[in-house]
C-alpha cells in the first residue's frame, strides 16, 4: 500500500482518506550542526534516538533554516513561503499576518487532525510596533505598546492559526485544550503545569499521538531547548560528567532530554503500529549563538540557569559564524526526515534543501494540489530517486542588514551595504577563504539574482545600512582579516606629555616639539585642544562641546594602538559631573562616561537624545579632591577601554569595555574625540601614546 501510495503522489494524483500518512514536524531551539551525534564532529554530544531516525531515513548534511532568528524561521515553515515575503524579517515585524495560510489549515482541509506542542512565537509582542501602529494604533503610548491584551493576542495563537488540539507556550503556564492525562480542556485556557519543559513536550506530543491514532493526524512539535533559560533535571546532567562547562553541560542536558523524548515518539508509533504510515521531520529554528558580540566566544556565565541572553550550550562546529547570521553557522542546521517504506534507509543527502520543502512535502503527501505561492519544493521524489538533480537552483536569505544567496556549490553574502564574500562550499564548508577578488563574475551574477529576489520582498531591495551594533561586531570578528602576528603593531611609539596645569587656551604649537603627527590648537573657545594631525585632514572642529577642556581627535575611524590618559583632581561640587565623551560623527552623536557623585553612567547621544545604557552605582569610594587618571586605551578596532584609576592606591575603581558600534558611528569621517567635560576638575598633566601600526 505505502508503494501504492508513493507511486500516486509522485503522478501527481490525491491520495485517499485511508492511505492518507501522519505528519509529524519536530523543530528545536537553538541546535548547531555539532549538536547532532551523527555528524561525529563532537564527542560529548549523545542523540542515540535521533541518530537511529537518521539511520532509518535520511540525513540532510546541507539543510537550511529560512532565518537565523527564531520567530521568523518559524514563519517560514508555518507558510512555505519565504517570510519576507510578507514582511515578517526578524521578531519586532511579526505576527504572522492573519491572511497567511499555516500548514495545518492546509492539513485541516484534507482531512487530519492537527495538534502543537511546545514554543509558537508567533502572535504579537512588545516590539511589533509596526504591526500595533497599522491595526490598532489605540494601543500605542509613546512611540511604544502600552498594552497588549489577550484579545488582541488570541486571534494569533495556534487554535486560531488551524491547529485542533494545542498545549502551547514554550514553559509553565501553557495554553491548552487538553491535559497530560489526555483528557479535555474546555473551554481553552491557561493552565500551570509542574515538571521539566523538555519532558512536560514530551508528555504532551505523546498524549495527542494517543488520542488520535485512529485519525490521519499532523502534529507540529517545537520543543524549547536548550534555549536560554537553562535547566535540567539531575538525572540529565548526570549523563555529562567531567571538567566543562556548565553552560555546555546543561545544553547538552536538554538536547538529551529531547532526544529522549523522540525515542519515546517513536516508539509510541511503532507500538501502535503508526511507524511505517507516519512521516517524521527533524531540524532547528537557527544555529547556536556563541556570543562573539559579547566580546567571548562560548562564555560560561554563572550559574548556568541564569536568565537573559548568553551561550546556551550549543554548538555550530565546525561552520563560521552562529545565531543571527546568514553565515552556515547561523543558518546550516541538523536536518532529517524519515518514513520506512518509502525514504530509503541509511542515506545522506548532500544536496541544499530548506524548511520550507517539510511544508510543501506535507502538503504533498496529505495529497493536496500544489500551491503555486508556496517556495519549497516536496522533497519524496528525490529521496526515492524517481527526480535527479536537485531540488533548489538556488536559496535565498534575507536578514536585518545581511542578505545571501546560495546556488549549487557557490554562497554569497552580502553582510551590510560595506561587505560581501564569497564561499565554495564544496571546497570550503567552513567558509573561511573569501574568494571574491578570484571570481568577481561569479559574485557578480549571485549578486544579480539576490537583488532580483529581494526586490520582490517587503521591504524591498538589498541591504541598505552598514550593520547594527552586533552585525557589525560579527563582521569584523568572523569576516574581517586578521593581522598574522602580534608583530603587525610596532613597539615605537609617539608620545607627547604636558603638565597641563592652567586654565588659559594652552600652548599653541607646529608639532615640532611634539613629534611627527601631533599637534596642539586652541580654537572656538576651547580650552586646550590636542588633535592628532594626519596626512590628508589637518582639522576637526568639535565646536559644539563649548566646555570641553582637554580633546584627542584621530581622524582615521575607529583608531587601533592608542592610549590618551588625564590625571585630574575632582574638585566641583559633588552635584556636578566629569564627563568623558566618545564621538564618532559629530557632536551630537557620542557616548559620555558621566561621573556623578558615586555613581558612573555610559550615556549615549544620537541626534540630540541621550539614553542611559549603563548605569552603576557599586563605584567603591569616588571622593572629592582626590586625584584620579582618566584614560582611555584602544589595541583594536572599535573596542575602548575606559578606566578610572585612584592615583593615590594606583587601584582602578572603575573600567567599562566599549564597543564603538551604534547607528551613529556610521560613515568615514570624523574621529574619536576623549573629552573631559566641564572647566570644575583640575587638570595637571596629560600623556598621549599611540602604538605605530
Amino acid at each position: 500500500m505505502k508503494r501504492l501510495l508513493t507511486t500516486a503522489l509522485l503522478a501527481g494524483t490525491l491520495a485517499t482518506a485511508a492511505e492518507k500518512p501522519n505528519v509529524i514536524i519536530i523543530l528545536t531551539d537553538d541546535w548547531g550542526h555539532a549538536d547532532l551525534g551523527i555528524h561525529g564532529v563532537l564527542d560529548d554530544i549523545k542523540t542515540p534516538h535521533l541518530d537511529r531516525l537518521a539511520r532509518e531515513g535520511v540525513l540532510f548534511s546541507d539543510g537550511y533554516i529560512t532565518a537565523p532568528q527564531c520567530a521568523p524561521s518559524r514563519a517560514g515553515l508555518m507558510t512555505g513561503r519565504y517570510q519576507q515575503r510578507f514582511g515578517f524579517d526578524s521578531i519586532v515585524t511579526g505576527p504572522l499576518p492573519l491572511e497567511e495560510v499555516t500548514i495545518a489549515e492546509r492539513m485541516q482541509k484534507a482531512g487530519y487532525v492537527t495538534g502543537h506542542v511546545g514554543k509558537w512565537h508567533l502572535e504579537p509582542n512588545g516590539g511589533n510596533l509596526g504591526w500595533a501602529l497599522k491595526n490598532h494604533p489605540e494601543i500605542v503610548e509613546n512611540n511604544h505598546i502600552a498594552r497588549l491584551g489577550f484579545e488582541l493576542l488570541e486571534p494569533y495563537y495556534p487554535h486560531k492559526r488551524g491547529f485542533d488540539e494545542h498545549f502551547s507556550r514554550r514553559m509553565s503556564p501553557y495554553f491548552i485544550n487538553f491535559d497530560l492525562n489526555g483528557s479535555d480542556v474546555t473551554p481553552p485556557r491557561q493552565v500551570p503545569v509542574d515538571g521539566f519543559r523538555v519532558d512536560v513536550h514530551t508528555e504532551a506530543a505523546l498524549r495527542f499521538v494517543e488520542r488520535n491514532k485512529d485519525n490521519p493526524f499532523f502534529l507540529y512539535l517545537a520543543y524549547f531547548a536548550p534555549h536560554v533559560p537553562l535547566e535540567a533535571p539531575q538525572k540529565y546532567l548526570d549523563r555529562f560528567p567531567g571538567d566543562m562547562p556548565e553552560r555546555r553541560r546543561y545544553g547538552l542536558a536538554m538536547m538529551s532530554a529531547v532526544d529522549d523524548g523522540i525515542g519515546r515518539l517513536m516508539d509510541t508509533l511503532e507500538a501502535a503500529g503508526l511507524r511505517e504510515n507516519t512521516l517524521i521531520f527533524f531540524a532547528s529554528d537557527n544555529g547556536a549563538p556563541i556570543g562573539a558580540h559579547w566580546g567571548k566566544l562560548m562564555d560560561d556565565v554563572k550559574p548556568a540557569t541564569k536568565n537573559g541572553a548568553g551561550w546556551d550550550g550549543s554548538r555550530n562546529d565546525p561552520f563560521l559564524g552562529e545565531k543571527g547570521m546568514l553565515s552556515d553557522g547561523g543558518i546550516r542546521v541538523p536536518f532529517i526526515a524519515s518514513w520506512p517504506g518509502t525514504i530509503p534507509p541509511g542515506h545522506v543527502y548532500s544536496e541544499p534543501v530548506i524548511t520550507l520543502d517539510m511544508t510543501v512535502t506535507a502538503n504533498a503527501v496529505a495529497g493536496l494540489p500544489h500551491d503555486p505561492q508556496l517556495d519549497g519544493v516536496n522533497l519524496i521524489p528525490f529521496l526515492t530517486g524517481e527526480k535527479p538533480g536537485a531540488p533548489h537552483d538556488v536559496l535565498f536569505w534575507k536578514f536585518w542588514n545581511q542578505a545571501a544567496v546560495r546556488s549549487g556549490d557557490w554562497k554569497f553574502i552580502q553582510a551590510g551595504s560595506g561587505r560581501q564574500v564569497l564561499f565554495n562550499l564544496r571546497e570550503d564548508k567552513e567558509e573561511t577563504r573569501n574568494l571574491i577578488a578570484e571570481y568577481p563574475e561569479k559574485a557578480a551574477v549571485l549578486r544579480k539574482q539576490l537583488s532580483d529576489w529581494a526586490d520582490q520582498m517587503q521591504p524591498a531591495g538589498l541591504p541598505s545600512k552598514i550593520g547594527n551594533e552586533q552585525e557589525m561586531l560579527w563582521f569584523e570578528h568572523y569576516y574581517d582579516p586578521k593581522p598574522e602576528s602580534s608583530g603587525s603593531v610596532s613597539s615605537e611609539k609617539g608620545v607627547w606629555e604636558d603638565d597641563f596645569n592652567r586654565s588659559d587656551t594652552g600652548a599653541v604649537s607646529d608639532g615640532a616639539d611634539i613629534g611627527e603627527g601631533y599637534v596642539i590648537t586652541a580654537k572656538g573657545g576651547q580650552k586646550g585642544a590636542l588633535q592628532i594631525k594626519q596626512k590628508r585632514i589637518t582639522g576637526c572642529g568639535i565646536g559644539r562641546l563649548a566646555d570641553t577642556v582637554l580633546s584627542y581627535q584621530g581622524f582615521e575611524l575607529n583608531p587601533a594602538g592608542f592610549s590618551v590618559a588625564a590625571d585630574l583632581k575632582l574638585t566641583m561640587n559633588a552635584a556636578r559631573s566629569v564627563g568623558v565623551v566618545f564621538n564618532f560623527q559629530g557632536s551630537d552623536n557620542f557616548y559620555k562616561a558621566r561621573i556623578l557623585e558615586n555613581k558612573v553612567q555610559i550615556r549615549r547621544t544620537v541626534d540630540g537624545a541621550e539614553s542611559v545604557i549603563y548605569d552603576d552605582n557599586r563605584v567603591p569610594g569616588i571622593q572629592m579632591d582626590t586625584r584620579y587618571r582618566l584614560s582611555v586605551s584602544s589595541t583594536e578596532p572599535y573596542r575602548f577601554s575606559v578606566e578610572l584609576t585612584d592615583l593615590n592606591t594606583k587601584e582602578v575603581v572603575w573600567k567599562r569595555i566599549l564597543q564603538d558600534r551604534q547607528e551613529c558611528f556610521f560613515g568615514g569621517y570624523g574621529g574619536l574625540v576623549l573629552s573631559v567635560n566641564h572647566a570644575d576638575p583640575l587638570l595637571d598633566n596629560l600623556k598621549i601614546e599611540t602604538v605605530q601600526q
